[in-house]
């Protein structure tokens, strides 16, 4: 028979409450112990994200002005189409008033969800209208200066939202320098 010195007291570790306890307690530490991968894969940018995206838009490009920091509006086409393969696809972003500007880039997430459109993610939700939003910091530079960038990117089935935000070095409130609002076309 197997025993265990418990607090001066003799635990017999063949006692059916006692086994039910310990595979009680077992139990719990394994999920414990898988929980952050669990919590890691649903909070990690999802190719189907990525798929939501495919199609054409229309929107606006609200942005701030270095010189005068008033919010200007800019009209804008996104052309989704899909990727190499399910974690990129390809986006031309064109402004009908200004030729001149735009281009065609990729969207990816990384293979393990750490990074999505170059960003390390940060959080990634569904919200209750079951629109995704994911978020993503980077160190960089905004104006000439350093400071951290945060993306903020709402996908949505006929709605996208891709919105920039900056924390220059020693300040304490996040700054919005430009957002892209889109609807499905």
């Amino acid at each position: 028979m197997k025993y265990i010195l418990l607090k001066e007291r003799i635990l017999n570790l063949n006692h059916p409450t006692v086994k039910s306890l310990v595979l009680t307690l077992f139990t719990f530490s394994l999920l414990l112990g898988l929980t952050p991968l669990t919590y890691a894969q649903d909070t990690a940018p999802q190719p189907e994200d990525l798929a939501r995206l495919v199609g054409e838009w229309k929107g606006t490009l609200t942005y701030r002005n270095y010189g005068d920091g008033k919010f200007y509006d800019v009209a804008s086409t996104l052309s989704i189409t899909t990727g190499s393969d399910a974690y990129e696809v390809q986006a031309d972003k064109q402004f009908p008033s200004e030729p001149n500007k735009g281009g065609i880039y990729k969207i990816a997430i990384a293979e393990d969800g750490s990074e999505f459109n170059g960003g390390e993610v940060i959080s990634r939700k569904v919200l209750e209208d079951g629109t995704v939003e994911i978020i993503t910091e980077q160190k960089g530079r905004d104006n000439r200066k350093r400071c951290t960038i945060r993306f903020t990117y709402l996908i949505g089935d006929d709605s996208f939202i891709d919105r920039k935000e900056v924390l220059y070095r020693k300040q304490t409130e996040w700054l919005r320098r430009n957002e892209f609002k889109y609807e499905r076309v």
